[in-house]
């Protein structure tokens, strides 16, 4: 820690500053640095994840947005917005557009309970009755998992769910 210098002390003295509760400061730097460091994502993410841990989801989201536009594979990014993302349930069009949109964090982060319970919360906003019984087989038939998904699997026509059921037959 005492061999950090410039940048990398800047950038750690932010991340302190937050954890110890001073958010101001921790965001003095971390904006100088980003400032300085126009074209570094990891920087604008680190300032969404410090807001985030201080509840500021829609801001955090902002920066998340940032990061996808020069790196719009980060999965972690795409995690974060839409988990902190209010789902609008008279949307019908933006809800549907946010499922679709979001599916293969359902792919890199199989096991996610909260991304299981965002799209399970989702999919009853939607009336998608096959993925409500495919999360429900996930969340409460762990002796009959099995069997209950491959019955889904052929009765389903959403191209989408067959793709996810194979990923956790």
């Amino acid at each position: 820690i005492t061999k950090l210098k410039y940048d990398q002390k800047i950038y750690y003295d932010s991340i302190q500053l937050s954890k110890s509760g001073n958010l101001i400061e921790s965001l003095k730097k971390i904006n100088f640095l980003i400032s300085k460091n126009k074209n570094d994502y990891f920087i604008e993410e680190t300032k969404a994840d410090i807001l985030l841990s201080y509840g500021y989801n829609k801001e955090a989201i902002k920066f998340y947005r940032k990061v996808l536009q020069s790196q719009p594979k980060n999965n972690y990014a795409k995690y974060n917005i839409f988990i902190n993302s209010t789902i609008n349930s008279t949307d019908y069009e933006f809800n549907k557009k946010f499922f679709l949109n979001n599916l293969n964090l359902l792919k890199y982060f199989p096991n996610n309970q909260n991304i299981l319970l965002k799209y399970y919360d989702l999919a009853k906003i939607l009336e998608y009755n096959d993925w409500i019984l495919f999360f429900k087989t996930l969340f409460f038939n762990d002796k009959n998992t099995k069997k209950i998904l491959n019955q889904l699997n052929n009765q389903t026509k959403d191209y989408n769910l067959n793709k996810i059921i194979k990923l956790y037959n």
